[in-house]
């Protein structure tokens, strides 16, 4: 690999948020929708839509990757996505879900929204409380 000097570090970070992305977001950043669980062919080369997609980044010298044009000790690799026919809860989350679904809806109506509707987290009047639907959890 190539020396490429000193990493510019700022010298303070004021603050860090970390928050969850949307399915769509995923999406518009994924670069490739991974279609198989194949990964190479006979021919030593990876499957397009497949686990080892060229357009996720390279592993071989000499190959260029198919999103960033670099070779892979420049390339910083990318993501792709998998699009499932069912939704699939995040086991961090199962002890949210467990309490939102132990409480009256009055009481978690809150975390409900913010859990169903990723956006800005915002204040629920009391009176505009509202339970999440099926459609919420499918979409």
């Amino acid at each position: 690999m190539r020396n490429r000097g000193p990493a510019q570090i700022p010298k303070r970070i004021d603050s860090i948020k970390f928050s969850l992305m949307n399915p769509n977001e995923i999406r518009k950043m994924s670069s490739v929708e991974v279609k198989t669980a194949d990964t190479y062919k006979d021919d030593g080369h990876a499957y397009k839509q497949g686990l080892m997609d060229p357009k996720m980044g390279v592993i071989d010298p000499g190959v260029r990757c198919d999103t960033c044009g670099n070779k892979y000790e420049d390339c910083p690799s990318h993501f792709g996505h998998i699009s499932l026919e069912l939704p699939v809860i995040h086991i961090g989350f199962t002890q949210l879900i467990k309490l939102a679904h132990s409480k009256p809806p009055a009481t978690v109506a809150a975390r409900c929204y913010c859990m169903t509707n990723p956006g800005p987290i915002q204040s629920i009047p009391r009176s505009q409380n509202r339970t999440s639907t099926d459609r919420e959890y499918t979409t």
